[in-house]
C-alpha cells in the first residue's frame, strides 16, 4: 500500500497519537498520522493476508510510514541521554507496540484487549495472579492487529474515535 505523499491541497485528515504509554519518560511524545482514505480501504481489500509468504509486518510498517506526518519521540543525544527530538517515518517501528498502535489508528481499528495475549502482571501483583487455571474459549483467542475494518473479527472493530 505504499501510497505517494499527499499532494498540495489534499485534505489533511490527521490524528495526534499519544505515545507516553510506550516507555518511561515518554511524556510529551506523540505521532501525527494521516488517517486512511477511501482509496486506502480499497487497497486493503485487495490484500490476501492469509497468503503464504505474505509479509504482514512489512505491510503494516509500510502503511504506517506512508501515513506518518510528524511527531516527537525520545532519542539519545550526543551525551548518550534520552531527549525529546523530532520523530521521522524511520522511527515508527522503534517498537512493535508503537507501530501496531499507529496502524490501528490509521486504519480505524479498535483492538479488544480480551482478544490479545495476556501481559505479565504489573508491579505489586501477587505471584499467584500470573497463573490462570481456566482454559480460553474460542472467542478468547488472540488475533492479528492487521485485521482490516472490512474483514474485522470479534476482536477488532472499526471506529472513528481514538
Amino acid at each position: 500500500m505504499h501510497s505517494e505523499s499527499p499532494s498540495a491541497g489534499a485534505p489533511a485528515i490527521t490524528r495526534r497519537v499519544d505515545l507516553s504509554e510506550f516507555g518511561d519518560g515518554m511524556d510529551g511524545c506523540y505521532a501525527i498520522v494521516r488517517l486512511r482514505s477511501y482509496q486506502d480501504v480499497l487497497e486493503v481489500r485487495k490484500q490476501d493476508f492469509t497468503k503464504e509468504g505474505f509479509d504482514t509486518i512489512g505491510y503494516e510498517i509500510g502503511v504506517v510510514k506512508d501515513h506518518f506526518v510528524a511527531g516527537k519521540i525520545l532519542k539519545f543525544n550526543a551525551e548518550g541521554k534520552p531527549a525529546l527530538a523530532d520523530m521521522t517515518s524511520d522511527d515508527v517501528d522503534a517498537s512493535p507496540e508503537i507501530a501496531d498502535k499507529l496502524y490501528a489508528v490509521i486504519m480505524g481499528i479498535t483492538l479488544d484487549p480480551k482478544g490479545l495475549s495476556t501481559a505479565a502482571p504489573s508491579k505489586g501483583a501477587s505471584s499467584t495472579s500470573s497463573t490462570s487455571t481456566s482454559q480460553p474459549s474460542s472467542t478468547d483467542q488472540p488475533t492479528s492487529t492487521l485485521t482490516s475494518p472490512e474483514t474485522s473479527s470479534s476482536t477488532a472493530t472499526p471506529t472513528s474515535e481514538e
